[in-house]
């Protein structure tokens, strides 16, 4: 039983100097608008300062680096060129072994799976990214609803600057229905004016 014990704490103990303890969080989905700068957050292994570990945050389905950390430093030159500029590592927070990532000013292009992880170790993070979803499918019926109401305004417009409205409404009040559905001019209509003289 004493046996069993030691080898118990034994191997917990490596777990944790390793750092390997911890499996992979389930993957965060994050929606954002463009231009938007989203957060990308998870705590690797609360447990384990991470500061002098190498950090790697890549894109999964482009196989290419959005950040890199290692020697207590951003490694810009790594990166892919999209992300250049854009992208800020909160050291800080990698002390408690939390993964702390800014990318700003998003694009419809950042769209995309992430996997941000220490190298050689189990814990990892994975990010599911949307940006523009919602907010451009609204932008392109506001400007379809726009283009529609134009063009109806234009068509109303010339109609009435060609006359054809006031042509039919002109012709409409010169005529009457009778009691069986037929038309009869209007009498008043087509009787020309009388003029008083005044003495």
């Amino acid at each position: 039983m004493k046996r069993t014990l030691v080898m118990f704490l034994i191997i917990l103990s490596a777990e944790m100097i390793l750092g390997e303890s911890r499996p992979s969080s389930p993957t965060q989905l994050i929606v954002a608008e463009v231009y938007d700068n989203v957060t990308l957050q998870c705590d690797l292994d609360s447990r384990v300062n991470m500061e002098n570990n190498t950090i790697v945050c890549e894109r999964v389905d482009l196989k290419k680096k959005v950040h890199a950390y290692r020697g207590k430093q951003d490694h810009p030159h790594d990166q892919m060129d999209q992300y250049r500029g854009r992208t800020t590592l909160n050291p800080k927070d990698l002390s408690r072994g939390v993964l702390t990532l800014l990318i700003s000013s998003v694009q419809t292009s950042d769209s995309g799976p992430y996997r941000c992880f220490v190298p050689k170790r189990k814990p990892s993070c994975t990010f599911n990214l949307t940006v523009g979803g919602a907010h451009m499918k609204a932008v392109r019926a506001g400007i379809i609803t726009t283009v529609v109401i134009t063009f109806c305004v234009l068509v109303v417009v010339l109609v009435v600057k060609s006359g054809t409205i006031q042509d039919c409404l002109k012709s409409l009040r010169g005529k009457k229905r009778t009691s069986n559905g037929s038309e009869e001019r209007d009498e008043d209509q087509e009787r020309p004016l009388k003029t008083v003289e005044v003495k």
